[in-house]
């Protein structure tokens, strides 16, 4: 191989590593309102590339401004989504700021790690 076939098998690698990054980012979860489902300092793995399903869990822009993980719990007709954390009575969510646009919704949560050294991964289905 030449040097342009190795640097073109460089830019190839690169490229499909900053699209792994980018389709399916991890974050912490931080607070208690998706207990106990997720708790503070569970680690997600989200997909960028979602179709909106009631009961899967979300990652959205709340119009707090704050980026939030919550259960889509409804749709309505406007294509606008009812999200609620499992943890309701420590959770701000839709029942206080009501619809929000489906346009918010960054990443679907697929795989979720518990914090701790020996608890297994779970798959959200």
């Amino acid at each position: 191989m030449n040097i342009a076939a190795y640097m073109v098998a460089g830019i190839s690698v690169l490229t499909v590593i900053t699209s792994m990054v980018y389709s399916f980012p991890l974050a912490e979860v931080v607070g208690s309102s998706m207990k106990p489902t997720l708790l503070d300092g569970d680690v997600i793995l989200c997909c960028r590339f979602y179709k909106p399903t009631l009961g899967n869990i979300y990652v959205y822009d709340s119009p707090s401004g704050l980026r939030v993980v919550k259960r889509l719990f409804a749709v309505n007709d406007k294509k606008e989504c009812f999200f609620v954390g499992d943890n309701r009575e420590y959770s701000t969510d839709s029942r206080e700021y009501g619809y929000v646009s489906q346009k918010t919704i960054v990443a679907e949560v697929i795989f979720h790690k518990k914090r701790g050294k020996n608890n297994e991964g779970t798959k959200n289905t």
